[in-house]
């Protein structure tokens, strides 16, 4: 998994064929993200993704396999 400086800023350019974001979804987006990370959520969700990324059984029980088993089924449907 890659590391990422956050905030990360992107300019949406518009194009007739494609409808540009609501900004209200961005909003929404961004207010989730702030929730995630002050709460340490984030931590936790990248804690998963690295064991996923290992792929493998820690012996001390620290491998969250049901959260792991989660994320897979949900990427491949």
């Amino acid at each position: 998994m890659q590391a990422y400086d956050f905030p990360i800023r992107r300019t949406l350019f518009l194009h007739p064929s494609i409808d540009p974001p609501l900004r209200r979804l961005l909003e929404l987006h961004s207010a989730i993200s702030h929730v995630l990370h002050l709460s340490g959520a984030s931590e936790y969700i990248n804690m998963i993704l690295r064991n996923m990324e290992d792929g493998v059984v820690r012996e001390d029980g620290s491998t969250q396999l049901g959260a792991m088993v989660n994320v897979a089924l949900r990427i491949s449907t």
